[in-house]
């Protein structure tokens, strides 16, 4: 007889190895279904070529080097923080320029651009009172004065460098200004005199002295004051400006003059002269003509203009290396002309003790009876 756990154990048995086989045959037909799905899978693939491989590579690299190909503007929300014009901005133009800059270039061609503060521009007022700005030119000497440092005490304009006055004062004179007490003018503070002694007829072309020149010289000289000369010329050739600086080398005599002989080329107010059509090359070429013989006399040469003639009448590459020049630019806080200069008439109308009624002041940046 069987007992009941003979009987239990034996069912259970039988169960096991039932229900294993069972598992093996489901597991079995699993792998038949999933073989038969890669085998139509592979068979559908395109065959593995040279090509196709090229193919899949180069996309490959597509991706790598690119990998927001696909995306668009629009799927990045960090654009929408810039400007529209941004991307004008960033656009090239013909000229290699961005289009900004492009702009700009097209305002400066057009005279837009603000050339009265560009530094690269100086204004010229006419004797008509037409004003004009003319460029700077970067090849001509510049002069490096800090006009901070041009201080006016008691209607004399002084230049201070590390706080030491540097300059010195002057007056310039002719018969014009009658009698003049050279021994006062000294005591004032005056330390130099620039002494008219002729000049040619504007329309005669006759050469005359002026009828004050030679008292004014010696008086100078007695009063401890050093001493320059003026010669007013019209000449229209290069030959008349060799006669007149020898006919003012003639007149100096055996005087020692210690500050510049001065070669002054001028216009007529409310008259015709002789110079009226001259070229400005041609009067470069007289310039040169009486400043080169004075200068083999022994004597320093000096071109004396206001900033018109000097800019307009001149050519100043043919001057500026060679002469020191004299700017006449009376009643303005500082002369505005850019180029080198080593004396200022800085008004027209001042007034010293030792010359009566108004006459011109000077000032000099340099110490010419040294140099």
């Amino acid at each position: 007889m069987k007992l009941d756990n003979d009987f239990d154990d034996y069912g259970n048995g039988r169960m096991t190895t039932t229900a294993f086989a069972i598992c093996m045959g489901v597991i079995l037909l699993i792998v038949i279904v999933v073989l038969s799905v890669n085998r139509d899978r592979f068979s559908r693939r395109k065959p593995v070529t040279t090509v196709s491989l090229e193919t899949e590579a180069e996309e490959s690299a597509d991706i790598l080097s690119d990998p927001y190909k696909d995306i668009t503007v629009s799927d990045l929300d960090f654009f929408g923080m810039y400007s529209e014009s941004t991307d004008e901005e960033l656009e090239v133009g013909d000229a290699g320029l961005s289009k900004e800059r492009e702009k700009e270039k097209a305002e400066e061609n057009s005279g837009e651009t603000d050339i009265t503060k560009d530094g690269k521009h100086t204004k010229i007022v006419y004797e008509n009172g037409k004003e004009e700005w003319v460029s700077i030119s970067p090849y001509l000497l510049k002069n490096d004065y800090d006009y901070t440092n041009l201080i006016e005490q008691n209607g004399f304009m002084k230049y201070f460098e590390d706080g030491r006055e540097i300059s010195y004062l002057g007056v310039d004179i002719s018969k014009d200004n009658d009698y003049v007490d050279f021994v006062k003018l000294y005591k004032a503070g005056i330390d130099y005199c620039m002494v008219k002694v002729g000049q040619r007829g504007y329309q005669t072309g006759d050469i005359t002295e002026d009828d004050y020149y030679k008292d004014n010289i010696k008086r100078a000289f007695d009063a401890g004051m050093d001493v320059g000369v003026i010669f007013t010329s019209f000449a229209v050739t290069e030959e008349e400006a060799v006669e007149e600086a020898n006919w003012l080398m003639d007149k100096l005599g055996g005087y020692v003059i210690s500050y510049p002989v001065v070669l002054s080329m001028e216009s007529v107010s409310n008259d015709s002269s002789r110079t009226d059509e001259m070229s400005k090359a041609d009067r470069t070429k007289i310039a040169r003509a009486f400043l080169s013989r004075i200068k083999e006399c022994g004597y320093k040469p000096m071109l004396l203009a206001n900033k018109e003639w000097l800019l307009k009448r001149y050519d100043l590459s043919k001057l500026i290396s060679e002469y020191d020049f004299w700017i006449s630019e009376p009643e303005a806080d500082y002369p505005d002309y850019p180029y080198k200069y080593s004396m200022w008439r800085y008004t027209e109308s001042g007034s010293v003790d030792g010359i009566k009624g108004k006459c011109n002041l000077d000032i000099s940046f340099v110490d010419y009876s040294i140099r």
